[in-house]
């Protein structure tokens, strides 16, 4: 992935100059390692993060996303619910754990991820960003820029999520890239290819 990582990496720097001790900062640079596809430099840094405060919900969420990626499900699945309960979730919410955990033990990674889109656009769920990188990860490109032109021509969650603008650098989305229809997407949301 192409990006300006250097200069990403420099402005989180100041930010950590001027805030040391936020764990929000500190596990938005392990995350952002994601974004340049080093997934192992990004585990190695969230797992320092939680051993340092294993009470801050954000890194176990996005420990999780790392795992997804890897396709690491049980521990994914695990990371999750650990941020949930850390989150306050009720039991509504951590039962999706169990779902994941019976669609993985079912149906391996296609089951995770049928799981994954049905919790983010089932039952009247708004959240077609998310099913798309379910869509792509399951090799059903069609359905995933289905799911994308959905959130493109919805004002209300183009505006209101902030999903959109992050679509270019998604790890979940990388079986897209291929894609003939990947660059006129890019175009049309105003990202550079």
């Amino acid at each position: 992935m192409d990006g300006r990582f250097d200069e990403g990496f420099a402005e989180y720097d100041r930010a950590l100059a001027l805030d040391p001790l936020s764990m929000a900062i500190k596990s938005d640079i392990a995350y952002a390692y994601v974004y340049k596809r080093d997934l192992d430099k990004a585990a190695e840094s969230l797992d320092q993060l939680i051993e340092e405060d294993p009470s801050f919900s954000r890194s176990h969420a996005y420990l999780s996303t790392v795992y997804c990626a890897k396709k690491d499900f049980p521990r994914a699945i695990d990371e999750m619910e650990k941020a949930w309960k850390i989150a306050g979730e009720g039991p509504e919410v951590l039962q999706y754990a169990e779902r994941f955990r019976r669609a993985f033990a079912k149906d391996g990674e296609r089951g995770y991820f049928e799981e994954f889109i049905d919790q983010h656009i089932g039952n009247g769920r708004k959240a077609p960003v998310q099913a798309a990188w379910g869509y792509a990860q399951l090799g059903e490109p069609d359905k995933a820029f289905a799911m994308l032109e959905l959130a493109i021509s919805d004002p209300e969650y183009r505006i209101n999520r902030g999903s959109i603008p992050y679509v270019k650098a998604w790890v979940q989305l990388d079986p897209l890239h291929n894609d003939p229809r990947w660059p006129i997407l890019l175009d049309r949301v105003g990202l550079t290819r």
